[in-house]
Order: structure tokens, then C-alpha cells, then sequence
């Protein structure tokens, strides 16, 4: 993994990353909600991790389109991460849900991703099911420029935030 502990966690929690996503993308922590599974998801996708987000995916539902996903997250950068809202998916839950929006932007096109993901429990490890993906959301521009504001609301110029990758 190359992306640095002390850096603000890709999942915009505010946290660092060390001490939000990296225990759990690393496996030396289990998530004990079904956000913070999301979260690491989120963070996951964002470092390029195909290996936790297909580890983190329910074997039912898991498809044999498994390569498609590599060739996808690999085409796309991560910008931002919000979460809607969570229902269920607490500590003693089996099933949950969240809504979030992903914002991404691909080939110079800024996207934004909305799912309701559903989760579940297996012998105490939370696990993705699947999502219904809610209409594209427009963007006010469909390419950001350089000295834009990022879209993962740092606060930051897009150039010195996410145009890096980081």
C-alpha cells in the first residue's frame, strides 16, 4: 500500500488514515459497522486494493465479471466520499444498508456515484452484498480544471489534492 498513515483517510471520516481504514484494508481489525466496512471500501477503490474489496465482498453474490472491476477501478480516480445515511448495520446487526455518493473523476469527466449498498453479517465479519445505483448525478461541469476546487471538499485546488492521486 503506498499511501501514507498520517494523511487524511480517503473515506472522509476527518480522521488519519492510520487510525480509520488502515487496520482494516491491512486485515488486523475487523470493521464493527456496516459504514465502516463501506468506508474501507471506499478507501480500498480509492488505493487501487482489488484484493480487500473482492475479500470484503460476499462470495454469494460475487460475480465471475471480477476482472471487469480491476480494468474499471483502475481506469478511475477517487475523489470523495459522502455518506447519506445508515440504517441497521450497527455492532449486534446482521444486515445494513448505507447510502452514500462516490465522486470520481475518469478520462477528465467528474462523475458522482449514488448507491444504497447492502450488507450483511457472516460469522462476524461484515460483508458487501450489493447496490442499487440511484440516476447519474449531474455535475455543474462535466471536466474540472486544474485550479477548481477539488470535488472531496478539502478545501484544497483540485491540482495540489486528488489531480496527485493522494
Amino acid at each position: 500500500m503506498n499511501y501514507s498513515p498520517e494523511l487524511d483517510c480517503p473515506c472522509g471520516s476527518g480522521k488519519s488514515f492510520k487510525s480509520c481504514c488502515e487496520a482494516l484494508i491491512l486485515r488486523t481489525k475487523l470493521p464493527s459497522t456496516a459504514e465502516d466496512l463501506m468506508r474501507s471500501r471506499y478507501a480500498a477503490y480509492f488505493l487501487k486494493d482489488i484484493a480487500y474489496i473482492l475479500a470484503t465482498h460476499d462470495p454469494a453474490t460475487l460475480q465471475d465479471n471480477y476482472k471487469d472491476i480491476e480494468v474499471w477501478v483502475n481506469s478511475i480516480q477517487w475523489t470523495g466520499l459522502e455518506i447519506l445515511t445508515s440504517e441497521k448495520g450497527g455492532v449486534s446487526d446482521t444486515i445494513g444498508t448505507v447510502h452514500f455518493k462516490a465522486f470520481y473523476s475518469q478520462e477528465g469527466k467528474v462523475e458522482c456515484l449514488q448507491e444504497n449498498s447492502s450488507f450483511r453479517k457472516i460469522e462476524d465479519q461484515w460483508m458487501y452484498v450489493s447496490g442499487i445505483h440511484n440516476a447519474p448525478i449531474a455535475t455543474s461541469k462535466n471536466r474540472i480544471g486544474r485550479n477548481d476546487p477539488c470535488l472531496c471538499g478539502s478545501g484544497k485546488k483540485y491540482k495540489k489534492c486528488c489531480a496527485n492521486g493522494v
